[in-house]
């Protein structure tokens, strides 16, 4: 008899699954309300049914299922991870800062339960009490300089910039090779136009060996604004010929070349760059090939690359404005 129900149960789920997998959602959750009848305790049923839930924008139900995956599950802290990122997903903020807290309780110093304390402090509202969990953690923990560093980009969000300055200093005070904050504080300089001191501390990053690799391409790329193309050029190639599998790299050679208006060896490099798969450039050059492309009328193409880019991605304004330019032009043909 116990072989017969295990072997319903898991033509359910595999049904449910099956049904979730093609975007039936109606029928996902139809399917996980018959798993639920029967069997009340059924993790997958509540997790898939919320995830359903979730696609169709029936929010509140979906945050009821992710809560009874806690209620029935095991509680360790990649349940308490899974389950705080999904309700995030949602805008469930509240509901994600509590789930966090339980799990923080299990494991204090979780790179991902820790920072998303401070995103959903932020998300709540509660910036000071956001930035006050920041200024309270210890130097000691391990993830310090991420919280400050995650503090100095919301403060660019809300464009403190001096304020973010002053966190990149602090952590650069206690570790003056961080790269991270290094390498953030050179591209708040250059949305600035601090040229004098984003020229300063990129010399001193290459000179110093801090993430030099990346401070070599910043640097050549710095020399295109004066149209000084063999400069930027001897920069980024000096930096493939250290890294010579660095995408970064070649991504830069990729701009150089457009610039130059060598739109083929332009695509040759910004293509390599993408295969690389860094998402710290990833979208920029995927972009910058959408733009070649509808300059040498391959309007569809292009259209395709940019209804990729995430709204999330922080040029995307640009992406945006760029994308209606296509439309309108594709509407007149």
């Amino acid at each position: 008899m116990i072989t017969i129900k295990r072997s319903n149960k898991e033509k359910l789920i595999k049904r449910m699954k099956k049904f979730y997998k093609v975007s039936n959602y109606k029928k996902t959750i139809k399917v996980a309300n018959e798993i639920l009848k029967l069997y009340p305790d059924e993790i997958d049923a509540y997790l898939i049914r919320g995830d359903s839930f979730a696609k169709l924008e029936k929010y509140n139900e979906a945050s009821h299922d992710y809560k009874k995956v806690l209620e029935y599950s095991t509680k360790n802290v990649s349940t308490f991870c899974c389950i705080q990122q999904r309700l995030m997903d949602i805008s469930k903020f509240e509901d994600a800062y509590e789930v966090g807290n339980e799990g923080l309780k299990i494991d204090p110093n979780h790179e991902n339960l820790v920072m998303n304390k401070l995103f959903n402090l932020i998300n709540l509202g509660k910036y000071e009490e956001g930035f006050n969990y920041v200024d309270e953690s210890s130097k000691t923990s391990p993830h310090w300089k991420i919280l400050l560093n995650a503090k100095a980009e919301l403060k660019i969000g809300y464009e403190e910039h001096e304020e973010a300055l002053e966190v990149y200093d602090e952590i650069l005070k206690y570790d003056k090779n961080d790269e991270s904050a290094n390498s953030d504080k050179v591209m708040l300089l250059i949305s600035l136009g601090r040229k004098s001191e984003e020229n300063k501390l990129v010399d001193k990053m290459i000179e110093k060996n801090i993430n030099r690799d990346w401070a070599l391409v910043t640097k050549g790329l710095s020399y295109l604004e004066n149209k000084n193309y063999k400069t930027a050029m001897k920069y980024v190639d000096k930096s493939l010929k250290e890294y010579p599998d660095y995408g970064y790299a070649q991504y830069g050679k990729g701009c150089v070349f457009y610039i130059m208006g060598e739109e083929k060896r332009a695509l040759k490099y910004l293509h390599k760059a993408l295969e690389k798969e860094d998402m710290n450039y990833y979208w920029n050059a995927s972009f910058r090939i959408a733009v070649i492309y509808a300059e040498n009328g391959y309007l569809k193409d292009a259209l395709d690359i940019v209804n990729e880019i995430p709204q999330s991605d922080i040029s995307y304004k640009n992406v945006q404005n760029f994308k209606e330019q296509l439309i309108e032009f594709m509407d007149k043909e």
